[in-house]
């Protein structure tokens, strides 16, 4: 093989190296970009929103509850009993854990005093739900 030829033949591997390489990045850029824009974010409420948002967030974890506890103790089942306190978990957590961050890290005092005050009514919803005798009879009545 002739020199030229030879140089000719590592030309053209290193362009098509470079094309690959350039392939594999903007597959990478356009998976970055993509995952960015699914990725779920975290809501940044003011200190007028979160009142609101905690109070429907109650109102729903509270009907859940009391959906749960009026239920016939014949018509408890997994799903009927753990896959509706799961749902009613991620109601809750859908409102109460952003605002624990928030009242934990915000650097607006007035935020974190608003998410404060949600979080002690959380509190008292937490304990209603882990101390509820009904929750706890149709609980037990899965196994039955």
């Amino acid at each position: 093989m002739s020199r030229l030829t030879t140089e000719y033949a590592a030309d053209a591997r290193q362009g098509a190296f470079e094309r690959a390489a350039l392939a594999v990045a903007l597959w990478v850029v356009a998976c970055a970009a993509s995952a960015a824009a699914e990725r779920p974010t975290l809501p940044l409420y003011t200190a007028a929103q979160i009142p609101v948002v905690c109070d429907k967030g109650l109102v729903d974890a509270r009907k859940s509850l009391a959906d749960l506890e009026s239920m016939p103790l014949k018509r408890a089942s997994v799903k009927t009993v753990f896959y509706a306190i799961n749902r009613m978990q991620i109601v809750v957590e859908d409102v109460e854990s952003p605002i624990y961050l928030l009242s934990n890290v915000h650097p607006d005092k007035a935020i974190r005093d608003a998410a404060e005050g949600c979080l002690l009514k959380f509190n008292e919803f937490d304990t209603d739900l882990l101390q509820s005798e009904p929750l706890y009879r149709r609980v037990l009545a899965v196994n039955a």
